[in-house]
């Protein structure tokens, strides 16, 4: 791991801690609000403008950092690891809810269809994220997925490079240069779909393989805090690494705090900041708590793992799915991370057009993007792992570093109304704000 994501890692970290602590655990204790202002509202009045936004977000986040970057997680850092995962995911939760909340407030105020941390940082800062969003949704957003497609569909279906690039380009090009519902419809109709099959066929294999989760539990809570599983022995090394890497993978998983999901958010057509908020908490939610939780434990389930053998967390995964399904789940795994890759790259390519669009100041170049991100699609054939994977930290902070300056910046714009908190949350406690109002 570079300096790069150890630095944003640690950055997002101290983020969501700060937050946690300011909005008094939202996260967790504001459950009941969350649900309420979420799903309960779209099942009642039928508006899917939030979740449309969500799930378009989702889709950027939901990608091969669900499969493979869970099996790496395990294999560096142990079990334990998927324990700080999800610590990774209940800081997540409330840093994404921030940076939505003032992105949405910030469009809903200067009465824009557009937002995202460009429009609220203007100025310097304003171009520069602009930039760096538009150059991270071609080199780490496309490069990154388009690498592990062409992986798993060459291994799962044997097919040759120029037939994954003609199956994929071309409504890869129609979808970027077409208008944003398109983007909307493709994503919420796409993502929840895909979603619930993946999700189906982890549950499957943890049902196979039932009698073994106990012990994976166990595994991931002992070697969360450091004590080998032979013989209880306490092992600094090891709480270091499961830290390490929990923490940093989960964090790059769900993409809370680099800014890029505020962008889809803030297309939404919704009146309040904080029920779109709710939406990111929910996006996190689903893509670590629920998604990153049933690989692991569909991994550390399987006697694939329990034998052991595997240096390769590609190869692990793959051959967890194929004890269960045969030379379908080697199909259907392939299958799965293509589809979830394809959302990931519709996902940034939104980001990307709409940093464009704030750069141009409207649509004229859309079509030019459109082919640029597209044709860049089979570039991560001619280029080595570790080139891409240096694209992505380095693209990554760059997009982390002025969007946590202004969550930390506007932080007290934040207020939660509802939920299952008597008052409102204030960025100031009463007596400190009469104290501050005196003066």
């Amino acid at each position: 791991m570079s300096v790069w994501t150890y630095f944003g890692a640690l950055l997002l970290i101290l983020c969501g801690i700060y937050l946690s602590f300011k909005l008094r655990f939202y996260q967790v204790l504001g459950l009941k609000d969350i649900f309420s202002v979420t799903v309960s509202k779209l099942i009642k009045t039928k508006d899917f403008a939030g979740f449309k936004a969500m799930c378009l977000a989702l889709g950027s986040t939901i990608g091969i950092g669900n499969i493979v970057g869970v099996s790496a997680a395990i294999m560096l850092g142990g079990p334990g690891a998927i324990f700080w995962m999800l610590v990774s995911g209940f800081l997540g939760m409330i840093i994404k809810y921030a940076e939505v909340y003032i992105c949405v407030d910030d469009a809903l105020k200067a009465k824009r269809k557009n937002g995202g941390p460009m429009f609220v940082l203007r100025g310097i800062w304003g171009p520069f994220f602009a930039i760096i969003v538009i150059l991270a949704s071609v080199f780490a957003g496309n490069m990154m997925q388009s690498k592990a497609i062409f992986e798993f569909i060459i291994i799962g279906f044997d097919i040759a490079p120029i037939a994954v690039c003609l199956l994929t380009i071309p409504p890869l090009f129609l979808i970027v240069s077409g208008k944003d519902r398109l983007y909307q419809s493709f994503s919420s109709l796409f993502v929840p779909i895909v979603s619930l099959l993946y999700i189906a066929a982890a549950v499957i294999i943890i049902a196979v393989n039932f009698h073994n989760v106990p012990l994976a539990l166990k595994l991931i809570f002992k070697s969360a805090f450091g004590f080998s599983s032979v013989g209880g022995g306490f092992s600094g090394v090891a709480i270091s690494a499961a830290v390490r890497n929990g923490m940093m993978k989960g964090l790059f998983t769900h993409e809370a705090g680099m800014g890029s999901a505020p962008i889809a958010h803030a297309s939404a057509t919704v009146k309040k900041p904080h029920t779109q908020g709710a939406w990111g908490i929910i996006e996190v939610f689903i893509d670590t708590v629920i998604v990153c939780s049933l690989t692991a434990l569909a991994i550390l389930s399987s006697p694939c793992y329990i034998n052991g053998g595997f240096n390769d967390p590609f190869r692990l995964v793959l051959s967890v799915f194929s004890d269960v399904f045969g030379k379908l789940g080697l199909k259907s795994l392939s299958l799965f991370a293509f589809l979830f890759a394809f959302a990931s790259m519709i996902g940034w390519s939104f980001y990307g057009a709409k940093a464009l669009e704030y750069l141009s100041s409207g649509n004229k170049l859309k079509k030019a993007y459109a082919a640029i991100f597209a044709l860049a699609f089979p570039l991560s054939l001619f280029l080595p792992d570790n080139l891409i994977w240096s694209f992505t930290d380095i693209f990554n902070t760059l997009m982390l570093l002025p969007n946590v300056i202004m969550i930390f910046c506007l932080a007290d714009r934040i207020v939660i109304k509802k939920g299952s908190f008597k008052n409102d949350l204030q960025p100031l406690p009463e007596k400190l704000r009469c104290i501050k109002n005196r003066n």
